[in-house]
C-alpha cells in the first residue's frame, strides 16, 4: 500500500495530514555533461506522532539494499507534537490575535528542543515560500513577527 493513503501514516490534527519525504540529489558535478562517480541522494523524513518511523526506514533500508546501494541514518528526532487545546498554546494565539492552532505535517528544528517543557512553532511569514531557492518574507510579515515576539517578552519575561 502507498504510505501516504496508509491510515497508519496519517494524523487528522496535521495540515497536510500524511507524512512527507524531503529527497535531495547531490553529484557534486560542475557541469550538466560529466558523469559522476558518485551521487548522494539525501531523504529527509517527518513522522507526526504515532507513527512508526522505524517500519518505514526499515523498508527504505532494504530497497535501497537490493539495488546494491548504501544506507545511513544520520540524524534521528522524535516529532514535535503539543496538544492544541494546551494551556501554552491557548497563550500564544491570544498573543498572535488568533482564534485556531495550526498543525503542520512538516519538519522544524523544534524537534531538537524537546525537553523544552513549552514549545511551539509560532511567528510571521508562509511556509510556502520557505526552504525554496528564492526563499523570502514580506515585510509586513516580520514587522507583525516583530509585534508579536515584542507581545510575547513583554507577557512572560516582564
Amino acid at each position: 500500500m502507498n504510505a501516504a493513503n496508509d491510515p497508519r501514516w496519517q494524523h487528522d490534527e496535521f495540515d497536510p495530514p500524511t507524512i512527507s519525504w524531503n529527497i535531495g540529489i547531490n553529484d557534486h558535478t560542475p557541469a550538466v555533461n560529466i558523469t559522476p562517480p558518485q551521487s548522494i541522494c539525501t531523504v529527509y523524513f517527518r513522522p507526526m506522532p504515532g507513527q512508526n518511523a522505524d517500519a518505514l526506514l526499515d523498508r527504505a533500508r532494504r530497497a535501497a539494499e537490493d539495488n546494491g546501494l548504501e544506507f545511513h541514518v544520520t540524524t534521528r528526532a522524535n516529532p514535535m507534537y503539543v496538544a492544541r487545546d494546551s494551556p501554552f498554546v491557548r497563550e500564544c494565539l491570544q498573543l498572535a490575535g488568533q482564534d485556531v492552532p495550526q498543525t503542520v505535517s512538516y519538519g522544524t528544528d523544534g524537534t531538537m528542543f524537546g525537553a523544552m517543557k513549552h514549545l511551539v512553532v509560532w511567528g510571521p511569514g508562509n511556509i510556502a515560500q520557505a526552504h525554496t531557492h528564492d526563499e523570502w518574507i514580506a515585510l509586513d510579515q516580520l514587522d507583525r513577527g516583530c509585534e508579536m515576539y515584542d507581545q510575547a517578552i513583554k507577557h512572560w519575561c516582564y
